[in-house]
C-alpha cells in the first residue's frame, strides 16, 4: 500500500527507523490530494 502511495520502501537489515517521502501535506488542497490517493490505494480493484 505504500507504494501505490508513492513511498519508497526499502528494508534495511537492522534498522527501524524510517525516513518517508513524500511528507505531509503543507496545505488543504495537498490534504484533499493526499486522501484522495489513500482512498485509490485501499480500493482491491483500484
Amino acid at each position: 500500500m505504500l507504494r501505490r502511495l508513492g513511498y519508497t520502501v526499502e528494508i534495511e537489515a537492522g534498522r527501524d527507523v524510517y525516513d518517508l517521502d513524500p511528507v505531509r501535506p503543507a496545505s488543504a488542497h495537498d490534504r484533499l490530494r493526499m486522501l484522495e490517493a489513500l482512498g485509490a490505494a485501499c480500493d482491491p480493484g483500484g
